[in-house]
């Protein structure tokens, strides 16, 4: 019975070797399906996220470029605007000046005014005396 005993467990012990042999065979093969799995699924989104990132990193430039054009546009324009301020005080204190001399130019026209009426009614005054009188003597003869 010893000996039926002992080939049953050199069997069973043989069959246990067989298992655990099968089961680590198994388990390789499960952990490289895992694996390759893994690569499957997970290189692709790898792949989408690093394309993704490139195509940000270029948008990034492009902002970066275009930042770069409107800080040189913001800065013509302050300039422009810098020599519009300037130009426009220039144009006030012109305005200014002119409109002074608009007003003297108005106090002289309207001074020049009364002179001239008073000068033509001055005038007018004897030349019509002289009219009258010529048209009296036209009228009138001559006598000794």
């Amino acid at each position: 019975m010893d000996a039926i005993t002992y080939q049953y467990n050199l069997d069973f012990a043989a069959k246990n070797k067989e298992l655990n042999k099968l089961h680590l065979v198994t388990y390789l093969f499960i952990i490289i399906f895992l694996i390759l799995e893994i690569i499957f699924l997970v290189k692709p989104a790898f792949k989408k996220l690093i394309t993704k990132n490139k195509d940000l990193r270029y948008a990034n430039e492009l902002l970066a470029l275009k930042n770069k054009e409107v800080d040189a546009v913001k800065s013509t324009v302050k300039s422009q605007n810098r020599q519009l301020e300037s130009k426009s005080s220039f144009l006030s204190k012109q305005k200014e000046v002119l409109k002074k001399q608009l007003d003297e130019v108005s106090e002289s026209a309207d001074i020049n005014e009364v002179f001239i009426k008073n000068l033509t009614y001055n005038m007018r005054m004897p030349i019509n005396a002289m009219i009258g009188m010529l048209r009296l003597l036209d009228r009138t003869s001559l006598t000794d």
